[in-house]
């Protein structure tokens, strides 16, 4: 007897015969082109004709017989295994087709470094239109430095790309400009350190003065650029420094120095004040400075002493190598002192300059020059090497070379031995003299040459007209010649 299985046989299934054909007909038809794309229909896209053609199914799919169970199972894998089939070859093919561009935008391609020309050409080749900005390098100038979109990104075709090309980095223009603004305006420039220094101004503060490297020129990000800004002007504290040091403090805060010498207890060249004073901020730049003086340029001008403290001709003839032999003060409180030095003969502070005898016998062991005691007059005796060779002639030749060595001008007049004018009952003198007078200004100079008994001496004195005014003039006929004269030959 037959078996059930046996008389069914082996028979084809009525779908079977569907599967393998579809298949085929499925994977050669994914390679075309979606409905929107715009590709030309070449054979390399068209599904072949042998492969679109149905084969025997009974010679690829043998179907065994089976029971109904088997029947349904074997189906169900079936179906599933055409789904995978065509989900692998729909999803294969977009892959493709969208590497291949055919869809999907254009990917942006990479230009970096290239020129702009290049640049350009190869993203309009793309189907990409090109904006070009600059941007500030530090190297690569000239060329593409990148793009955006990115590289590498998909976008539409016909899009718009800009092109970065890198320039070199240049000072912008700062001067004028406040502090932040022209920090800001390195920053966007691409400058890595910025330097401050600040300099004494009378305009606003906080403006940009100059700036370094100059406006203009280029740089790099490494490279350091210094701003000069404004700062308020504001005197220095200078009261107690030398006059060098004050000028250069002044003219380091952009100030200009004007020195005045004035007479102090203060060291010489000291400052002893400024105008404006220290401390207070200035509408302009001009600074003066009053100096202490330091004393005379010439230690034989006496008319410059008279200008200077006593401290500061102390020190000032210490330093000339005159040493203080004597010295007090007479009952009014008034320096009376006496510096000897050596070869270049000796200086005298009085109150009778023109006595050529100095009282030793009050003598104190202070130095009262300086301490700061006020003087009245100065003496210089004169030493024989500094004599012109025709002193002993008593001649105007004579006066006017101690004249010149002195420093003195403006004579007014002279008295000898013939001429003088003296006070009623004055014995008359074996000493030969001449003797001349002048004023500078408010003060009065003496040059006298004397000669005793074949010994010749010379002196110049010089005080202020006040002193003569301390006495009667009228023996002399008014005469400051005659009574100085008198006072040292006749006394």
């Amino acid at each position: 007897m037959t078996r059930p299985s046996e008389r069914r046989g082996l028979r084809r299934r009525p779908w079977a015969d569907q599967v393998p054909a579809a298949a085929a007909l499925v994977s050669a038809c994914l390679v075309a082109p979606p409905r929107s794309g715009k590709i030309p229909l070449t054979e390399t896209h068209l599904p072949r004709r042998e492969a679109c053609e149905m084969s025997d199914p009974m010679e690829d799919v043998p179907m065994p017989v089976d029971t109904d169970d088997d029947e349904r199972h074997g189906r169900g894998r079936t179906v599933l295994a055409v789904t995978l089939v065509i989900a692998l070859l729909v999803g294969g093919g977009a892959f493709v087709s969208y590497g291949l561009e055919l869809w999907g935008g254009r990917t942006v391609p990479k230009v970096a470094g290239k020129s702009q020309a290049v640049a350009t050409e190869v993203l309009q080749e793309k189907g990409f239109s090109v904006k070009v900005k600059e941007v500030a390098v530090d190297d690569g100038v000239g060329k593409a430095v990148s793009t955006n979109p990115a590289a590498g990104s998909r976008v539409d075709a016909g899009s718009t790309v800009t092109l970065s090309m890198g320039k070199a980095r240049t000072i912008p223009k700062v001067v004028g400009k406040t502090l932040d603004e022209a920090r800001s305006a390195l920053e966007d420039e691409g400058a890595g350190e910025v330097a401050l220094q600040y300099q004494s101004s009378d305009g606003d503060s906080g403006v940009v003065l100059s700036v370094s490297p100059a406006e203009g020129s280029t740089f790099t990000s490494r490279d350091k650029v210094t701003l000069t800004v404004s700062q308020p002007v504001t005197v220095p504290y200078v009261v107690g420094k030398s006059e060098e040091d004050a000028t250069k403090l002044l003219e380091d805060a952009g100030l200009t120095a004007s020195v005045t010498y004035v007479d102090s207890d203060e060291e010489g060249g000291a400052v002893v004040s400024s105008t404006p004073a220290q401390g207070t901020r200035l509408d302009g730049t001009k600074v003066t400075l009053s100096v202490s003086r330091k004393g005379p340029s010439d230690y034989h001008h006496l008319a410059d002493y008279l200008g200077y403290s006593s401290k500061t001709l102390d020190a000032y003839l210490a330093g000339k190598g005159f040493a203080l032999k004597y010295s007090h003060t007479n009952s009014d409180g008034m320096a009376q002192a006496l510096y000897s030095g050596g070869d270049k003969g000796t200086i005298t502070f009085s109150s009778i300059p023109w006595s050529h005898s100095f009282e030793t016998s009050n003598n104190s062991s202070d130095n009262v020059m300086a301490k700061g005691a006020d003087y009245e007059g100065v003496r210089f005796d004169v030493p024989s090497s500094e004599w012109p060779s025709s002193v002993s002639d008593l001649s105007k030749d004579s006066i006017q070379g101690i004249m010149t060595l002195c420093g003195l001008t403006g004579m007014r007049g002279s008295c000898n031995n013939s001429t003088i004018k003296l006070p009623s009952g004055t014995k008359d003198t074996s000493t030969a003299f001449v003797c001349a007078y002048g004023e500078m200004d408010d003060l009065v100079w003496t040059v006298l040459i004397a000669n005793e008994g074949g010994n010749t001496r010379v002196s110049v004195t010089c005080a202020p007209k006040s002193l003569y005014a301390n006495y009667d003039l009228s023996p002399f006929d008014g005469s400051y010649c005659d009574m100085a004269a008198y006072i040292d030959v006749y006394k």
